[in-house]
């Protein structure tokens, strides 16, 4: 037997059926204070002291924009095939 339970969420079977965006929410939470708690940080900070970290943030928006929109296409270029069969014909499943 598992140990102690204390919350419902605990529970992998209420995990998986009631609360399935627990983690997601979580992740929103903390990200959302972690903005707050930056937000803090850099107010009183000069933007002309800050170009090598801004240079860094703007290259690696480029970078996953970049990416994000290679998977679209990867993803438009599957749905639009009229037959998706060949795309499965010579993979093995192991």
């Amino acid at each position: 037997m598992a140990g102690p339970m204390y919350f419902q969420w605990q529970n992998d079977i209420l995990l998986k059926d009631i609360y399935p965006m627990r983690l997601v929410k979580l992740r929103d939470f903390l990200v959302f204070f972690k903005e707050a708690d930056l937000w803090a940080e850099y107010k009183n900070k000069n933007i002309s002291t800050l170009a090598a970290d801004v240079k860094e943030y703007e290259e690696g928006m480029d970078y996953a924009r970049t990416a994000s929109f290679k998977q679209y296409a990867s993803f438009k270029n599957y749905f639009m095939t009229k037959d998706a069969r060949s795309f499965y014909i010579n993979r093995t499943f192991a």
